[in-house]
């Protein structure tokens, strides 16, 4: 005996709400659901930069070197790392972003979540 399921297939990728100007009705369901994916998708690897940044953000080196008249010194230095942090913080953002747009089914914030991408196309042409 099979049980059917009434209730309809939950979609991770559906909008919960409408705010702005609505694009998710006139779009194709495989491209939102793309767009939602590659942004999760996008979200976990930004994460993952961030926390690798943070967890080579300091570094020591230290040496025992003889000075000409035979005592040991030792030097050390700390550098911290030259990572652009604000680089990090649009890794993340830009992905979030992407991800309301779908949920929120807002086409103002998918604008923004694409300009950066479209700026850069128009720099190289």
């Amino acid at each position: 005996m099979q049980v059917e399921n009434t209730e309809a297939e939950v979609q991770l990728w559906a909008p919960i709400q409408q705010l702005g100007t609505p694009w998710v009705e006139n779009a194709e369901d495989h491209v939102v659901e793309i767009i939602f994916w590659i942004c999760v998708v996008q979200l976990f690897f930004g994460a993952l930069s961030g926390l690798n940044t943070c967890k080579n953000c300091e570094s020591t080196y230290s040496e025992v070197e003889q000075d000409e008249e035979g005592a040991q010194v030792q030097i050390e230095v700390s550098a911290e790392s030259s990572s652009n942090y604000m680089m990090n913080i649009l890794i993340i953002l830009i992905p979030i972003l992407g991800i309301l747009a779908v949920k929120l089914d807002c086409l103002e914030v998918l604008k923004v979540r694409y300009s950066p991408v479209l700026d850069f196309n128009l720099f190289l042409s």
